[in-house]
């Protein structure tokens, strides 16, 4: 192989990385929260700022914390920050339905 398709591949993997980095926890707010309980303690807006921040206090203030996951959620905490405000047109919807939905079943209980 010659050096430039090389430096080329090196290139777009790196991309695909960086790329697939900013905001994994608003990632997976939305991704793997197939069906959440309407009354729950993380809302969709700013979900991925709330699940870094309390994952990074977890990692920091528990004993046996790992201080590479710690500087991964610090990584990522403004990163998941610009990510939750840019789904805000979403996210703003959905946390107003789990309001609705939580107020209807705190009434019927």
């Amino acid at each position: 192989m010659r050096p430039a398709c090389i430096l080329l591949t090196r290139l777009i993997a790196m991309a695909v990385m960086v790329l697939g980095l900013p905001g994994c926890a608003t990632t997976m707010r939305y991704a793997f929260d197939d069906h959440p309980s309407p009354c729950q303690d993380i809302s969709y807006s700013y979900g991925g700022t709330q699940m870094d921040s309390i994952m990074l206090t977890d990692s920091l203030f528990d004993d046996d914390g790992d201080w590479r996951l710690s500087a991964l959620l610090f990584l990522d905490l403004p990163l998941s920050f610009v990510f939750d405000t840019v789904l805000l047109p979403v996210s703003i919807p959905l946390d107003w339905d789990a309001h609705q939905q939580c107020q209807a079943k705190q009434s019927d209980a």
